[in-house]
């Protein structure tokens, strides 16, 4: 009579002795009263599909809620060693930092130029010849003649 999916049948039938307890005088228990009885069942089989389903519901969390505990572990690890290897790295970085910081001021010290000064002295001349000539003169926009 009614247009239902058989997984809304399903919930509906699971949840029908708890919504006929509640509330009798509803106007879901009262559909679902009259489905049962057009289609040629009675409530007390509708009650014992009920009781069935419950049951069949409850067995099946069980061996479900043990297997997804055991990724979540595996990936609480594997996010706590990914950080370990962030801050490893990290102070890494922060290590190689101080030991140019210490490279630099102790050649201030001594009086000899840094390496970041020589660097930069060897590479100016080889950055001077790749460098293209640049136009002295100024550049005459095509707007500005257009109406001259």
């Amino acid at each position: 009579m009614y247009n239902l999916s058989q997984q809304v049948a399903d919930v509906l039938i699971l949840h029908y002795p708890r919504m006929k307890e509640l509330q009798a005088n509803t106007l879901a228990v009262a559909r679902m009263d009259a489905s049962v009885v057009n289609a040629g069942s009675s409530v007390a089989e509708l009650l014992a599909g009920s009781s069935h389903l419950a049951v069949c519901g409850k067995e099946k969390p069980k061996p479900s809620q043990e297997a997804p505990h055991q990724p979540k572990k595996q990936s609480n690890k594997s996010k706590i060693i990914e950080h370990q290897s962030c801050v490893i790295d990290q102070l890494l970085q922060h290590i190689m930092r101080q030991d140019e910081h210490m490279d630099n001021l102790e050649a201030k010290s001594e009086g000899a130029p840094t390496q970041d000064k020589i660097k930069k002295c060897q590479q100016e001349p080889s950055e001077q010849q790749d460098n293209p000539k640049r136009r002295q003169t100024s550049v005459a926009y095509l707007h500005a003649t257009w109406f001259v």
